[in-house]
């Protein structure tokens, strides 16, 4: 689900100067010593289904690397970085599950995998950059939720039914993308504020460049 993508980001980037490196458990839900569920979302650990489809947590790991090399700011829910002149800010609104389904009590159904989740919201967010070259600047967003980037829920969408052939995976592989928005400002008294509002589950990576 798209829980995955904020789960991932939230976890390395409240972590990232406390151990040397990260890694995943599984890249891919296939497993040649196992024979594989007919239900395509069964649960599995990889970041991409076993058919090729790639889920919301490759995408934050796609994100991720996205970050500068020099941390300029951190703090719930955002992290900001600077390469050059270039600048760069990752958003999450993470969201908990119930206490109930984290001790067991509960469980969802395959198709509604969002019921552990008590009284999601959205988060609005205002990052303010200052002592920044006054000129004008390219800021692209791209935006992980789960109308986007969530391959997830547009499998749901499509019916959760079993694809029957390449032409429906090739399908859902091109409508999972996450959006991707751009704009030109001016940036003026060396200022730049940026605010945006974020679904519940939501990552999004906005990039700053001259």
């Amino acid at each position: 689900t798209a829980f995955n993508a904020s789960y991932i980001v939230k976890n390395i980037l409240e972590n990232y100067d406390r151990i040397d490196s990260f890694s995943y458990w599984r890249f891919s839900d296939y497993n040649d010593e196992l024979q594989m569920p007919d239900d395509m979302y069964f649960g599995g650990q990889g970041l991409i289904t076993s058919n090729g489809v790639k889920k919301a947590g490759y995408y934050a790991f796609h994100m991720l690397r996205g970050l500068g090399n020099t941390l300029i700011g951190k703090g719930s829910g955002y992290f900001i970085t600077k390469e050059g002149e270039n600048y760069q800010i990752i958003l999450y609104n993470y969201q908990h599950y119930s206490r109930l389904y984290s001790a067991g009590e509960f469980d969802t159904m395959p198709d509604d995998r969002y019921a552990s989740f008590e009284n999601p919201f959205s988060e609005k967010y205002i990052i303010p950059l200052q002592n920044i070259p006054n000129q004008k600047y390219t800021i692209t967003e791209t935006i992980l939720n789960r109308n986007h980037g969530s391959s997830f829920d547009k499998w749901i969408e499509f019916g959760s039914q079993p694809l029957e052939n390449q032409q429906e995976i090739e399908y859902l592989k091109n409508i999972s993308m996450p959006l991707i928005k751009k704009k030109v400002v001016t940036v003026e008294n060396n200022y730049l504020n940026i605010a945006c509002e974020l679904e519940p589950h939501e990552v999004r990576l906005v990039k700053i460049t001259p």
